[in-house]
């Protein structure tokens, strides 16, 4: 199977936009995440959630940084992007239907949001991808771990 680069929890946006966060963020990504990528030949990468810290609102300043620091490099890169909704990256608590990756990624990007549970294949191997699970998705979510026949489970996950 092909090398897959797991990442989660970036957060942009935490303790109120703070410029310390955004730039360690970025010297992490550019001097270690998108090197590797580049110097292993990766081809997917998968955003297991929480890619936003803030889940009423995101700032111009938040959107600049995670398009300029993180979705255009990976763009530039040619890698295939998975992008997971976290319990961060929505609005309601009970339902992932409104959520800031749709919203900052809705027409400008063509990478793959994953809103619901599904099985996604990486050279045939199957691999399932779960968003957070909440009111509104749970029963879906439930069923569909127990139906899935991947070995491999990835998701922004409250476990118990």
């Amino acid at each position: 199977m092909s090398d897959i680069v797991l990442l989660g929890d970036l957060h942009y946006g935490v303790r109120q936009d703070s410029d310390y966060f955004h730039n360690s963020k970025k010297l992490f990504l550019d001097n270690i995440l998108f090197p590797y990528i580049k110097n292993n030949n990766i081809k997917h990468i998968i955003q297991v959630g929480d890619l936003f810290d803030v889940r009423k609102y995101i700032t111009i300043k938040t959107l600049n940084r995670v398009r300029m620091d993180f979705f255009n490099p990976l763009i530039e890169l040619g890698v295939n992007v998975h992008l997971l909704v976290g319990n961060h990256d929505t609005f309601y608590k009970n339902t992932i239907d409104l959520n800031s990756i749709n919203e900052s990624t809705h027409g400008k990007y063509s990478f793959n949001i994953h809103n619901t549970p599904n099985i996604i294949h990486i050279d045939d191997y199957p691999l399932l991808l779960l968003p957070w699970i909440c009111d509104n998705n749970r029963e879906l979510s439930m069923q569909t771990i127990q139906d899935a026949k991947a070995k491999v489970a990835i998701g922004d996950l409250e476990l118990s």
